[in-house]
């Protein structure tokens, strides 16, 4: 496998990446210079990820800008007990980039249904997870995350990675902490429920996560698609994940 740095020295490869992530005026400029990261890395997908303690809507591990397929990223959000997986446990507190094979995942899995949706990931030829811990200057800790088939990385590889997740993950606080400066588009409830709603819950199950009527949320649901334009509450799931009224 060509290493990261074989068609181009390290410091220009680094340069150029730098260049772009600073360059990038929006999430959409900068999930297109992770994607091209991914592809050069020989990786498939890549994720952004806030580790924070967790509320009631049950947010521990945040996802932010990420190219990952719809499917993947609902059902990450439907299985929440992902989060307890240990080897996964093991790397939010990691402070040293790693990769990890998916199948060493799979083998600590307990839960039936997770270790399903984990082999359908191996499956679909993520075989390994790069991980790269990150933190930013106001103190969030968090990690991107690359997944795909790559058959191996050298050190050097691993240390250009992990400087560029570094300073991509900044640029995304900081393009988030410009946008939570701004008036809030949508009340605390109803973002409340758009994010239970995001992970899989119907009316009945937010309302009962919340201590609300189905009718209250049904209420929250329809302003929340008249306050962005959509035309369902998945319409607006995607508009409100896009425009980071919610992060999942």
């Amino acid at each position: 496998m060509q290493s990261i740095t074989e068609s181009s020295p390290c410091c220009d490869w680094v340069n150029k990446s730098s260049a772009q992530i600073r360059s990038a005026s929006t999430d959409y400029d900068l999930i297109k210079v992770f994607k091209d990261h991914v592809s050069g890395t020989g990786m498939k997908f890549f994720a952004f990820a806030n580790f924070r303690l967790g509320d009631q809507t049950g947010e521990t591990v945040s996802i932010g800008i990420n190219n990952w397929h719809p499917v993947f990223l609902s059902d990450y959000r439907y299985h929440r007990a992902l989060l307890q997986n240990p080897v996964l446990t093991r790397l939010r507190s990691a402070v040293l980039p790693s990769v990890v094979e998916r199948k060493e995942i799979i083998e600590a899995e307990t839960d039936r249904e997770c270790r399903d949706f984990q082999q359908s990931l191996l499956k679909a030829g993520l075989e390994i997870l790069i991980h790269l811990p990150v933190r930013s200057t106001d103190g969030q800790n968090g990690a991107v995350v690359y997944s795909g088939a790559r058959e191996s990385l050298s050190d050097s590889d691993l240390m250009q990675l992990s400087y560029v997740a570094q300073q991509g993950f900044e640029r995304a606080t900081v393009g988030a902490a410009s946008n939570s400066n701004r008036q809030p588009v949508l009340s605390e409830r109803e973002r409340e429920c758009l994010i239970l709603t995001a992970q899989g819950l119907n009316s009945e199950r937010v309302g009962d996560a919340l201590g609300i009527s189905t009718h209250t949320v049904q209420y929250h649901i329809s302003s929340i698609c008249r306050k962005l334009d959509a035309v369902s509450k998945i319409h607006a799931v995607s508009i409100a994940i896009r425009d980071r009224h919610i992060i999942i």
